[in-house]
């Protein structure tokens, strides 16, 4: 926010749109998936290879969208913000994954190897770990007050600070707080002692029988039903007539966000006899064909229909209840919070700008991290401010490196500016698509300055 003041633009500039989006993985590469698609035949060993490349127990994607609403104001060294942004983070344990992929011999002309395998599965030897399971689904609006000032410096050329207030509404919040558990693999079935909990902020769900024993569900939703409070303070200034500096905090919390309806619901999966495809298809028959032969739908019983109860029949001992539904006074997040300072100077008379850019994230979400990131970009300008192209690129962070490509057109109060991004990439050149790519994104901004 103390750009404003320190280094003012047009006395007004008003959004138009601006919007970002990124799509990513963990761990596998775009390379990757090119020889998958080249092959005649994917093997276990090239599955495991790539999986092997995910951090932790989990293979997990993520991604976020980000718009700025239109209309966005500055005026001198006020400032008034609008934003959305949607943040999306799935996990898969890798342990579901090893189940599907287990193949002692991909090509099968290991006979003995396979024998082994099924006489270690009959032994129950083989045991595959279920924790590392992640969801974690919500979208953040935030709107934003700012102002700055300049505050005199002796030692610097120029100096300002900034705040902003900011007031955050949240829809509500689907993650998964903990899994846990095993599952023994036999050679037809599974054995499975596992513990999921599910947290949801926001809304609930509902689940009713009526006076025919029909059951439904219903999502009872708080639109932005969470809301908090917090702020962004910052400095930025020059020093030595071209060296441009600035520090800031954003999204320090006053008051966390805060959902007032909430539940946790605890999955637990334990089948002392093993579960297999037929208890798919166990229960009353819908109707019988015109052969007189049973019909059922898509899910075997009527009344396993809702996913909810059908998960409460099939994965259930007799007599013991599946899923533990408990009611929650509140449930308070912190938004994206970090530090980030960056410097930046000009060359041959502002013909390049080469900057650097540090952040330091304080929570773990989609799109943050605590794990330090540093950037290094330029802007060429071989046409002055008309045509400015952008290159840069980051190691640390969410994604672990990447780099970028952008250009924009600044043609009198009418600018436009856009960006390229590849996750997983070392330098902007491989951007879109390149071997190491683990993701992709692009960033869009229109705007009016007067």
């Amino acid at each position: 926010p103390a750009n404003l003041a320190a280094f003012p633009g047009p006395t007004v500039e008003l959004g138009i749109f601006n919007t970002g989006v990124l799509v990513g993985n963990d761990g596998i590469k775009w390379g990757d998936i090119v020889d998958w698609t080249a092959d005649d035949v994917l093997t276990i060993d090239e599955i495991k290879q790539s999986l092997d490349q995910f951090p932790g127990n989990s293979v997990s994607v993520h991604q976020n969208l980000e718009i700025g609403v239109p209309f966005s104001l500055t005026i001198g060294h006020y400032a008034v913000s609008m934003s959305f942004v949607e943040m999306i983070e799935v996990g898969l344990s890798r342990g579901i994954i090893d189940m599907i992929s287990d193949d002692p011999s991909p090509d099968f002309s290991d006979e003995q190897a396979i024998l082994d395998r099924y006489e270690q599965s009959k032994n129950g030897e083989v045991v595959r770990d279920l924790s590392g399971m992640k969801t974690d689904i919500w979208g953040l609006a935030t709107v934003g007050f700012s102002y700055a000032r300049l505050v005199d410096i002796p030692t610097l050329d120029l100096f300002a600070v900034g705040g902003t207030i900011n007031l955050y509404g949240a829809t509500p919040r689907l993650r998964i707080v903990e899994s846990s558990g095993q599952t023994i693999v036999r050679p037809n079935s599974w054995d499975t002692d596992a513990t999921l909990v599910m947290e949801l902020a926001g809304a609930q769900i509902l689940r009713t029988t009526n006076e025919e024993g029909d059951k439904d569900t219903e999502f009872d939703v708080d639109n932005f039903g969470g809301w908090g409070l917090g702020f962004n303070l910052g400095v930025a200034g020059r020093w030595d007539y071209d060296i441009d500096f600035s520090v800031a905090l954003h999204n320090i919390p006053l008051r966390k966000i805060t959902w007032n309806s909430a539940e946790r619901r605890t999955f637990r999966v334990r089948n002392d006899n093993p579960v297999n495809a037929q208890t798919l298809f166990d229960g009353t028959p819908d109707k019988l064909d015109e052969f007189g032969d049973p019909v059922f739908d898509r899910f075997g019983d009527p009344e396993k229909q809702n996913t909810l109860d059908y998960l409460d029949t099939l994965l259930a001992p007799a007599g013991e209840k599946v899923a533990n539904t408990e009611l929650l006074s509140s449930v308070t997040a912190a938004p994206p919070s970090y530090l980030r300072a960056g410097v930046k100077k000009d060359f041959l008379g502002r013909l390049v700008t080469v900057g650097v850019d540090i952040e330091q994230g304080f929570n773990e979400t989609a799109i943050s991290s605590t794990t330090p990131r540093m950037a290094v970009g330029t802007v060429l300008r071989p046409l002055g401010n008309w045509i400015p192209i952008r290159a840069g690129m980051s190691i640390g962070g969410r994604t672990g490196h990447f780099a970028t490509l952008g250009t924009g057109l600044h043609a009198g109060f009418f600018h436009l500016d856009l960006s390229l991004m590849k996750e997983g990439a070392f330098t902007p050149f491989e951007v879109p698509f390149a071997g190491f790519s683990t993701g992709v994104g692009f960033a869009l901004e229109m705007k009016l300055s007067f």
